[in-house]
C-alpha cells in the first residue's frame, strides 16, 4: 500500500495575531464594515446636501397697478417686506437622518457579529494546535517506543505477534486521529482568514510577531 503524498500542505502554522490584535484587524479592515461605514458616510453626505437645500425666508417686492376714482389711473405703493415659506425640504433631512441612524445600527450589529465569529474561530484553532502539540509530543511517542520494544521482544520470540500487531494498530488509530485534527485546525484556519476579513500571513501584525 503506497503512502498518500499531500501536493499543498495544510496550513497549522501557530504564528498568527493575538485575539485583541484579530479583532482590530477585523473591526477595521473587515469589507462589512467598510461597507456599512461607507453607508455612514452617504448618509451624512445626504443629511447636509438636503440641509444645504433649505431656505428660511424671502425677501418679496410687490409693485402693482390699480385704478383711482374718476378714471384716473395711477401706479400704487411698492410693498417690501420677508414673508417665511414652507419648506418641505424638512422631510427629506429627517428621512436622510432616519438612513444615517439605520446605518449605525447596522455598523453595530455587523461589529458584534464579526467580534464573536473571530472570537469563536480563534478558540477553536488554538484548541486544535494544542491537541496537535499533545498528539505529536504525549500520545504517539510512547506508542512508537512501545512499538520498538514490542518488535525487539517479537524478534526473541519474547512476545506474542497479536500483542504486537495490536500495538501498531493503536499507532495507526493515534496517527488517523492526529491528521483528523490538522485537518480541522486548516478548515479553522481558514474560517478565521475568512471572518477577519484578510489573510493571516500577510497582516503587517503577524510579520512583526515572525521578525521577533
Amino acid at each position: 500500500m503506497k503512502a498518500i503524498h499531500l501536493v499543498d500542505p495544510l496550513k497549522t502554522t501557530t504564528a498568527i495575531p493575538s485575539l485583541e490584535q484579530l479583532e482590530y484587524i477585523a473591526l477595521t479592515s473587515h469589507p462589512g464594515i467598510l461597507i456599512e461605514q461607507a453607508k455612514i458616510a452617504r448618509a451624512n453626505k445626504l443629511i447636509s446636501y438636503e440641509k444645504s437645500q433649505i431656505i428660511d425666508n424671502v425677501h418679496l417686492g410687490i409693485s402693482y397697478e390699480r385704478e383711482f376714482e374718476k378714471r384716473v389711473s395711477g401706479v400704487g405703493p411698492l410693498l417690501s417686506f420677508d414673508i417665511p415659506l414652507f419648506d418641505t425640504n424638512y422631510g427629506n433631512i429627517e428621512r436622510a437622518k432616519f438612513l444615517h441612524k439605520q446605518a449605525e445600527k447596522a455598523l453595530a450589529a455587523q461589529q458584534q457579529a464579526i467580534a464573536k465569529n473571530v472570537t469563536s474561530s480563534y478558540i477553536n484553532y488554538v484548541s486544535y494546535i494544542k491537541q496537535i502539540h499533545h498528539y505529536e509530543k504525549t500520545v504517539i511517542p510512547p506508542v512508537i517506543n512501545a512499538i520498538e520494544f514490542g518488535k525487539e521482544f517479537f524478534d526473541r520470540m519474547q512476545m506474542s505477534m497479536i500483542i504486537f500487531l495490536e500495538t501498531q494498530i493503536d499507532l495507526y488509530k493515534h496517527k488517523l486521529e492526529l491528521l483528523e485534527l490538522i485537518y480541522k485546525t486548516a478548515i479553522e484556519y481558514a474560517t478565521l482568514e475568512f471572518v477577519t476579513g484578510t489573510q493571516l500571513e500577510n497582516t503587517e501584525i503577524n510579520s512583526q510577531n515572525q521578525s521577533k
